[in-house]
């Protein structure tokens, strides 16, 4: 199995290797060959192959858990890159077109009047200005902080959505101007705030599986809530109550 992982990375980009190694884990039942550090090392990392490994965590020997978070950090710092820069851009205050700033970031940039600024910096030759002064917008202050529950399913169907959420979590309490708190839960619930720090360490401490209890968990997070009008609680759930076996709408049980 190590020697055909290892043959079809030599032979297909890296988004078709991971689409075949999704479809023999699942279809050929070979997600206990993961406890074998010789396989996580062959295998090509992605969200769906944490998910599984997250899975199996008890399951999981000594000789292999440090293989296994080796391969979830590397899938985390990807994800925790792509998430970064566009969440924390969002997040930091709108444009406030009537400020200016003399070292704004790229997408602060006022061109109109950094132009027109430089004017004298025009280089004939290249037929363009080097600028030596930026002008920029200003950013809207936040004067309030900001809070954020995530509240996430940690049933078996919802592993993807897992790793994304508390990635997510990680990067929104790197913020100062968010209070983040991440809950996860199934029938029971459990608050993992404390280890936002190291997104690897909070997907390790999820166990992938059982029932699901929303309203026991949403119930947590609303006794957490001391500001409701400056605090957000986001829901990551298929909504399936596994604990009652029947499907919720709009919060509610049915």
């Amino acid at each position: 199995m190590a020697r055909w992982l290892g043959d079809i990375r030599t032979y297909f980009p890296s988004s078709v290797v991971q689409v075949m190694q999704r479809d023999a884990i699942d279809r050929l039942g070979l997600a206990t060959l993961l406890l074998e550090p010789e396989m996580l090392e062959a295998v090509e990392a992605d969200v769906h192959l944490v998910g599984t490994l997250l899975s199996l965590n008890k399951a999981m020997p000594e000789t292999t858990k440090e293989t296994a978070r080796a391969v979830v950090r590397k899938v985390v710092e990807d994800l925790e890159k792509r998430l970064a820069t566009r969440t924390r851009a969002t997040l930091t205050g709108a444009l406030d077109r009537s400020a200016r700033v003399n070292r704004p970031r790229h997408h602060d940039i006022d061109w109109n009047r950094t132009i027109a600024a430089n004017l004298k910096h025009y280089l004939p030759e290249y037929r363009t200005i080097v600028p030596e002064r930026l002008i920029g917008y200003g950013r809207a202050s936040q004067s309030t902080k900001k809070e954020v529950i995530l509240c996430i399913d940690q049933s078996g169907s919802m592993a993807a959505s897992v790793v994304y959420a508390s990635v997510f979590g990680a990067v929104l309490a790197s913020m100062r101007t968010i209070s983040t708190r991440l809950v996860v839960f199934d029938t029971a619930v459990v608050d993992l705030t404390d280890q936002l720090d190291d997104p690897v360490d909070v997907l390790f401490g999820t166990q992938l599986g059982g029932g699901t209890d929303i309203n026991r968990a949403l119930a947590y997070c609303q006794s957490h809530i001391t500001r409701p009008a400056e605090t957000v609680v986001v829901l990551i759930s298929d909504l399936y109550e596994g604990a009652y076996g029947t499907r919720c709408s709009s919060g509610s049980r049915r």
